[in-house]
Parts: structure tokens; sequence; C-alpha cells
């Protein structure tokens, strides 16, 4: 799911919200702003429902991917 990011999201927006950042940092809004507005994630490679509910609660349905990928597992040995 986007490389874990979703999961690190409220540490960075945290961490740039910092009062002594804040008026130092380069962009105008935290981190959790733009993913809100800017950023689609999808669920190849790591799916799992948790996971996703978590990714939805976090930046909203409108925002998250339902996607399916080939495995990096051998199918002939499952």
């Amino acid at each position: 799911m986007s490389g874990r990011i979703p999961f690190n999201l409220w540490r960075a927006s945290h961490w740039i919200n910092h009062p002594f950042k804040r008026d130092t940092r380069p962009c105008k809004e935290d981190y959790k702003y733009y993913f809100t507005h800017n950023v689609f994630i999808t669920t190849s490679g790591f799916f799992s429902t948790q996971g996703l509910k978590f990714c939805i609660n976090e930046i909203g349905v409108d925002r998250c991917l339902y996607s399916i990928g080939k495995g990096l597992s051998n199918d002939l040995l499952a």
C-alpha cells in the first residue's frame, strides 16, 4: 500500500507541524492534507482487509483503489 506511507502519515504530519518547524517549512499545509487531496493508493501486493480499512480511515475511500497483482510466490509450489 504505497510503500506503507499511510501508516507513517500521522508521524510525518506531527513532525512537520511541530511549532519550531511550522514557520520554516516549504509547504503551506501538512503531509496529511496533500495525501487526502493529491494521492491515490492501491492494495496491490499488500492486500489485507484491516490495512485497507485503515487506509480508508486515513485518507478517504475516494483515494483508495482496489487492485490485485500477481504475487512473487511460485504458483506451482502453493
